[in-house]
Protein backbone atom coordinates (compact mmCIF):
# COMPACT_ATOMS: atom_id res chain seq x y z
CA UNK A 1 0.00 0.00 0.00
CA UNK A 2 1.15 3.52 -0.51
CA UNK A 3 3.03 4.90 2.47
CA UNK A 4 1.09 7.33 4.63
CA UNK A 5 -2.40 6.15 3.62
CA UNK A 6 -5.02 7.35 6.08
CA UNK A 7 -6.91 4.54 7.82
CA UNK A 8 -10.25 5.72 6.36
CA UNK A 9 -8.88 5.99 2.82
CA UNK A 10 -9.27 3.49 0.01
CA UNK A 11 -6.13 1.35 -0.25
CA UNK A 12 -3.72 2.36 -3.03
CA UNK A 13 -0.91 0.26 -4.43
CA UNK A 14 2.00 1.08 -6.65
CA UNK A 15 3.28 -1.55 -9.00
CA UNK A 16 6.95 -2.46 -9.09
CA UNK A 17 6.78 -2.05 -12.89
CA UNK A 18 6.16 -4.68 -15.52
CA UNK A 19 5.32 -4.89 -19.24
CA UNK A 20 3.61 -1.66 -20.33
CA UNK A 21 3.35 -0.38 -16.76
CA UNK A 22 5.82 2.29 -15.67
CA UNK A 23 7.47 1.65 -12.33
CA UNK A 24 5.53 3.21 -9.47
CA UNK A 25 2.26 3.68 -11.38
CA UNK A 26 -0.74 3.59 -9.10
CA UNK A 27 -3.25 0.76 -9.50
CA UNK A 28 -6.70 0.27 -7.95
CA UNK A 29 -8.89 -2.68 -7.06
CA UNK A 30 -11.36 -3.52 -9.81
CA UNK A 31 -14.99 -2.63 -8.94
CA UNK A 32 -15.90 -6.32 -9.36
CA UNK A 33 -13.31 -7.36 -6.77
CA UNK A 34 -14.66 -8.57 -3.41
CA UNK A 35 -12.25 -6.20 -1.61
CA UNK A 36 -13.29 -3.15 -3.68
CA UNK A 37 -14.49 -0.33 -1.46
CA UNK A 38 -12.64 -1.45 1.66
CA UNK A 39 -10.75 1.24 3.55
CA UNK A 40 -7.09 0.99 4.47
CA UNK A 41 -8.05 0.19 8.08
CA UNK A 42 -10.22 -2.71 6.91
CA UNK A 43 -7.59 -4.18 4.61
CA UNK A 44 -5.60 -6.84 6.44
CA UNK A 45 -2.21 -6.53 4.69
CA UNK A 46 -0.13 -4.02 2.81
CA UNK A 47 0.70 -6.34 -0.09
CA UNK A 48 -1.57 -8.23 -2.48
CA UNK A 49 -1.10 -11.05 -4.92
CA UNK A 50 -3.34 -10.80 -7.96
CA UNK A 51 -4.38 -12.92 -10.89
CA UNK A 52 -5.00 -10.21 -13.44
CA UNK A 53 -4.04 -6.60 -14.14
CA UNK A 54 -6.29 -4.81 -16.63
CA UNK A 55 -6.37 -1.30 -18.02
CA UNK A 56 -9.68 0.36 -18.81
CA UNK A 57 -10.33 3.86 -17.47
CA UNK A 58 -7.32 3.21 -15.21
CA UNK A 59 -5.18 0.24 -14.21
CA UNK A 60 -7.09 -2.26 -12.05
CA UNK A 61 -6.13 -5.43 -10.18
CA UNK A 62 -8.62 -8.31 -10.19
CA UNK A 63 -8.82 -11.41 -8.02
CA UNK A 64 -6.61 -10.04 -5.25
CA UNK A 65 -5.48 -11.83 -2.11
CA UNK A 66 -3.90 -9.99 0.81
CA UNK A 67 -0.34 -11.19 1.45
CA UNK A 68 1.67 -10.58 4.59
CA UNK A 69 5.28 -9.42 4.38
CA UNK A 70 6.34 -12.72 6.01
CA UNK A 71 4.48 -14.74 3.36
CA UNK A 72 6.25 -12.70 0.67
CA UNK A 73 9.60 -13.39 2.30
CA UNK A 74 8.93 -17.14 2.58
CA UNK A 75 7.14 -17.79 -0.72
CA UNK A 76 8.14 -14.83 -2.92
CA UNK A 77 10.95 -14.57 -5.43
CA UNK A 78 14.69 -14.59 -4.78
CA UNK A 79 15.83 -12.69 -1.69
CA UNK A 80 18.55 -10.08 -1.42
CA UNK A 81 19.31 -8.84 2.09
CA UNK A 82 20.52 -5.26 2.51
CA UNK A 83 21.66 -5.32 6.15
CA UNK A 84 22.67 -1.64 6.27
CA UNK A 85 19.13 -0.52 5.41
CA UNK A 86 17.32 -3.25 7.37
CA UNK A 87 15.43 -4.48 4.33
CA UNK A 88 15.06 -7.57 2.20
CA UNK A 89 14.36 -7.19 -1.51
CA UNK A 90 12.02 -9.88 -2.85
CA UNK A 91 12.51 -10.49 -6.55
CA UNK A 92 13.96 -7.35 -8.04
CA UNK A 93 11.79 -4.61 -6.57
CA UNK A 94 9.60 -5.46 -3.57
CA UNK A 95 11.21 -4.07 -0.42
CA UNK A 96 10.26 -5.52 2.98
CA UNK A 97 11.59 -4.19 6.29
CA UNK A 98 13.37 -6.91 8.25
CA UNK A 99 16.02 -6.88 10.95
CA UNK A 100 19.20 -8.83 10.15
CA UNK A 101 18.31 -11.80 12.39
CA UNK A 102 14.87 -12.13 10.80
CA UNK A 103 16.36 -11.99 7.31
CA UNK A 104 18.87 -14.74 8.15
CA UNK A 105 16.12 -16.97 9.61
CA UNK A 106 13.93 -16.44 6.55
CA UNK A 107 16.77 -17.21 4.12
CA UNK A 108 17.58 -20.39 6.08
CA UNK A 109 13.96 -21.54 6.15
CA UNK A 110 13.60 -20.75 2.43
CA UNK A 111 16.61 -22.96 1.65
CA UNK A 112 15.15 -25.75 3.80
CA UNK A 113 11.74 -25.38 2.10
CA UNK A 114 13.36 -25.58 -1.34
CA UNK A 115 15.01 -28.87 -0.33
CA UNK A 116 11.71 -30.23 1.03
CA UNK A 117 9.93 -29.34 -2.21
CA UNK A 118 12.72 -30.89 -4.31
CA UNK A 119 12.44 -34.13 -2.32
CA UNK A 120 8.64 -34.12 -2.60
CA UNK A 121 8.74 -33.58 -6.35
CA UNK A 122 11.35 -36.30 -6.82
CA UNK A 123 9.45 -38.79 -4.67
CA UNK A 124 6.15 -37.95 -6.37
CA UNK A 125 7.67 -38.54 -9.81
CA UNK A 126 9.18 -41.84 -8.61
CA UNK A 127 5.92 -42.91 -6.96
CA UNK A 128 3.80 -42.06 -9.99
CA UNK A 129 6.10 -44.11 -12.23
CA UNK A 130 5.66 -47.13 -9.97
CA UNK A 131 1.92 -46.54 -9.51
CA UNK A 132 2.16 -45.74 -5.78
CA UNK A 133 1.23 -42.75 -3.67
CA UNK A 134 3.60 -39.96 -2.82
CA UNK A 135 4.97 -40.33 0.72
CA UNK A 136 3.68 -38.05 3.46
CA UNK A 137 5.94 -35.48 5.10
CA UNK A 138 7.97 -36.94 7.91
CA UNK A 139 10.92 -36.10 10.13
CA UNK A 140 12.86 -32.96 9.28
CA UNK A 141 10.59 -32.15 6.31
CA UNK A 142 7.56 -32.03 8.60
CA UNK A 143 9.51 -29.82 11.02
CA UNK A 144 10.34 -27.35 8.24
CA UNK A 145 6.68 -27.07 7.24
CA UNK A 146 5.62 -26.81 10.89
CA UNK A 147 8.16 -24.01 11.45
CA UNK A 148 6.82 -22.10 8.45
CA UNK A 149 3.25 -22.46 9.71
CA UNK A 150 4.34 -21.17 13.13
CA UNK A 151 6.16 -18.21 11.55
CA UNK A 152 3.09 -17.27 9.51
CA UNK A 153 0.76 -17.65 12.49
CA UNK A 154 3.03 -15.48 14.67
CA UNK A 155 3.24 -12.87 11.92
CA UNK A 156 -0.57 -12.82 11.72
CA UNK A 157 -0.84 -12.53 15.51
CA UNK A 158 1.60 -9.60 15.52
CA UNK A 159 -0.31 -7.97 12.66
CA UNK A 160 -3.57 -8.25 14.61
CA UNK A 161 -1.96 -6.73 17.72
CA UNK A 162 -0.67 -3.78 15.69
CA UNK A 163 -4.06 -3.25 13.99
CA UNK A 164 -5.85 -3.23 17.36
CA UNK A 165 -3.49 -0.67 18.94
Amino acid sequence: MAEGSASHAVPRWCTPGANWQREGDEVALHPGCVSHGMTTAQFPQSFVAFLEKVQTSRVFLRDVTPVSPMALLIFGGPLRVIHQEGIVVVGDKIRVRAVAQQAVVVKTIRQALDKVLDRMISSTVSSSRSGGKAPALAGSDAKVVSTIVTMLEEDERQNNIQKNN
